[in-house]
């Protein structure tokens, strides 16, 4: 008797042909499963395997924007810049954390800028310091400090258009009771004083960064 019709009985075959569903059904659902098949959320992290997922195995094309970071170690970071005419009063330009910045122009071409506490912002300590960049009637980098208590609601004038420098910059630090913590950077160019850090020499120019929290 051949020994392969010896060993093939009909258990043998039965099992045979369960295999060969069992392994056919898999590739066929293999072929037929999709990813609009898998439920949301189904597929996760933890049920990957470690290194199963690569850079190269991702496809870049279809990846969205990450949204730029708002804030910073918990502080929130903004920047703000103006160009205002000769002549432009001051007006409200942004608020910053617990300040309201405003900037203007006086008819002689130098900046005018004042700080103010925002809409509803606790009483604050406020420091202001001044650096002229130096030109006739100001001393060459001569800083000046300004406000060094609580900021009245009127406002500090930290440049009020009589200062002969053609440009200046400094810091407005701010602190409430309860420890929000508002600080600016900023600096002024009038329209005189050519050659100057001015890139629009017909206009005041403002500009700087803000950190609050």
């Amino acid at each position: 008797m051949n020994p392969v019709r010896r060993h093939l009985t009909v258990s043998n075959l039965l099992a045979g042909i369960a295999i060969f569903i069992v392994l056919g059904g898999v590739a066929y659902a293999g072929a037929q499963i999709g990813t609009n098949d898998i439920q949301d959320g189904a597929v996760t992290t933890r049920k990957l395997a470690d290194q199963a997922v690569t850079g190269r195995k991702v496809d870049k094309a279809r990846l969205g924007v990450v949204p730029k970071a708002a804030t910073v170690g918990g502080m929130r970071v903004a920047k703000f810049s103006a160009k205002p005419a000769p002549g432009t009063p001051l007006t409200f330009l942004k608020q910053v954390g617990t300040l309201r910045l405003l900037v203007g122009c006086s008819g002689s071409g130098h900046p005018l800028f004042t700080v103010t506490p925002a809409n509803g912002a606790a009483p604050q300590g406020t420091r202001v310091s001044v650096t002229l960049n130096g030109n006739a009637g100001d001393t060459p980098n001569n800083t000046i400090g300004k406000g060094q208590g609580t900021l009245p609601q009127t406002g500090i004038p930290v440049l009020d258009g009589t200062e002969a420098s053609v440009g200046a910059d400094g810091t407005v630090e701010a602190a409430t009771g309860a420890g929000a913590v508002t600080t600016v950077q900023w600096a002024a160019r009038s329209t005189s004083g050519i050659p100057t850090a001015n890139p629009d020499e017909f206009d005041c120019f403002f500009y700087g960064t803000a950190i609050s929290g």
